[in-house]
């Protein structure tokens, strides 16, 4: 499996998972478990968790934070691989059409169209062929500052 693979798959694992942080409260006496998150809104907000379903909160509350530090390491690894790539490989016309895919990725994110759920998104591309177009680019303009200058 590719790290782009693996990426994915976690990805797309911790969608699916709760988000927040657990906190105890003690209201009348009772220690209750509550998560802590953030809403679309940016809101802080508190969700109660009933006594029953404590465990298996917890339990997917570690595996998303497991998951999502395996995930800076993939990125990590994702980053010193494509730094070695040769980004000649990718051709012009590709890195101008990737290019154009992430303006469209971004105005629409900016229009409010966007929901943020970037694995079921059709302009979603594969970040090592995105990391080399942006390389490219910055090879490009390079090249042009320096006739200029």
């Amino acid at each position: 499996m590719t790290v782009d693979q693996e990426i994915q798959q976690i990805e797309k694992e911790i969608a699916i998972l709760p988000v927040g942080n657990i906190v105890y409260k003690t209201i009348r006496g009772w220690k209750r478990m509550y998560i802590n998150y953030t809403d679309e809104t940016g809101k802080r907000r508190n969700k109660y968790v009933k006594k029953k379903d404590e465990k298996t909160m917890i339990r997917l509350i570690n595996r998303r934070k497991f998951l999502e530090a395996e995930l800076e390491q993939l990125y990590k690894k994702q980053i010193s691989q494509t730094n070695k790539i040769d980004i000649k490989k990718i051709s012009v016309d590709r890195t101008l059409e990737l290019m154009r895919i992430e303006k469209q990725c971004i105005l629409r994110n900016e229009d409010k169209n966007c929901d943020r759920k970037c694995e079921s998104c059709d302009l979603v591309q594969e970040t090592s062929e995105l990391l080399m177009a942006y390389d490219k680019v910055i090879e490009i303009i390079t090249g042009l500052k320096n006739l200029l200058v």
